[in-house]
């Protein structure tokens, strides 16, 4: 799985384009994303992803930064002729894991650990008011997503406590998912010569075997140049900020807050096969996220922060809420 997400980035990289005009800004981009709710105390639930995404530069026309699989997928696609395009491909692990931690022994009204390997595929399409993102993930649950080994060495070197429970996760499943997300701004004002207010609705659809869900969610931003820089929030674990939109937008900042409300009809990180366990643990079918995000960027660099609370997402849960922190740094190239 790695090698063929290796394969999609340096694929990528061969598609771009060094010719620009001397007005023109057009830059592809290569970001770290790190989430983590270590900043809230202690591991639990979603407690860890870590995101590599190569992106690529925008263009009206499907042919220009895309390589011949992707362009036979948008050419399917009922796409903007106005619109601005791209694709991106991302490597990347996420880890779950039930309240303590140090526990060896399953414990009742908890979850399983849980990790993820992934490699997911995008292409977008982007205007001042209108997005559409389309992208495939494919991926392994169980000991083959390495979640074990790599929590372990993270604890090891920040000196946190060892996780014990690790020989109750999920057995090794292949996993997949489609995803469609659709947002449009409902209006944009200004505030002052270079200040804006924007006001967007957004939806997403997942099928598959991972998380199947649909979701609908509403976000308000302040900042700079808001048009140049829309569609590029949203709750999605480890892809709260999606800079993928910042290809044509040389310089911007904004903050922004977001509120989402879905229905998860099954999610194989909590109801997944295990090789043995004793208490039972269901999906929380209706599900919602809060998320308050701080974003900057100009022509070389840029990076955000975001705080997300969440309701639970399975049925047994004690507590009445989960937070994570989700920083991301990316460079332009």
């Amino acid at each position: 799985m790695p090698h063929a997400c290796l394969y999609l980035l340096f694929l990528f990289c061969f598609y771009l384009s060094p010719q620009l005009s001397a007005q023109e800004y057009n830059r592809s981009s290569i970001s770290l994303n790190i989430d983590n709710d270590g900043l809230f105390g202690r591991d639990y639930g979603y407690t860890h992803g870590l995101i590599v995404k190569a992106n690529s530069r925008a263009d009206k026309s499907i042919g220009t930064y895309m390589p011949a699989p992707v362009q036979l997928i948008a050419s399917w696609l009922l796409l903007n002729v106005d619109s601005q395009k791209g694709w991106g491909a991302s490597l990347g692990q996420k880890i779950w894991t039930p309240r303590d931690i140090t526990e060896l022994d399953e414990q009742q009204d908890d979850r399983p650990y849980a990790g993820l390997l992934f490699v997911k595929t995008r292409l977008f399409e982007y205007s001042p008011l209108l997005s559409n993102k389309y992208s495939l993930t494919l991926g392994v649950v169980g000991p083959k997503a390495l979640a074990e080994n790599s929590q372990a060495a993270v604890h090891r070197v920040i000196g946190s406590e060892e996780p014990l429970g690790w020989q109750q996760q999920l057995d090794n499943q292949f996993v997949f998912s489609f995803t469609y997300e659709r947002q449009v701004v409902l209006w944009r004002n200004n505030l002052s010569q270079n200040r804006q207010y924007d006001l967007s609705i957004a939806g997403h659809a997942n099928l598959g075997n991972f998380q199947n869900e649909v979701a609908i969610s509403t976000t308000i931003r302040w900042g700079a140049q808001l048009e140049q820089s829309f569609a590029s929030t949203s709750l999605t674990q480890g892809d709260f900020v999606d800079e993928s939109v910042f290809a044509t937008s040389r310089q911007s900042y904004f903050t922004y807050l977001a509120i989402e409300g879905r229905y998860r009809h099954d999610d194989i990180t909590i109801e997944g096969a295990r090789p043995r366990h004793a208490y039972e643990v269901n999906t929380q079918h209706w599900q919602s996220s809060l998320a308050l995000g701080l974003v900057y960027y100009h022509q070389s660099w840029g990076a955000s922060l975001t705080f997300i609370a969440s309701t639970p997402d399975y049925k047994e849960d004690i507590k009445n809420y989960n937070a994570t922190a989700a920083f991301k740094v990316f460079y332009r190239i």
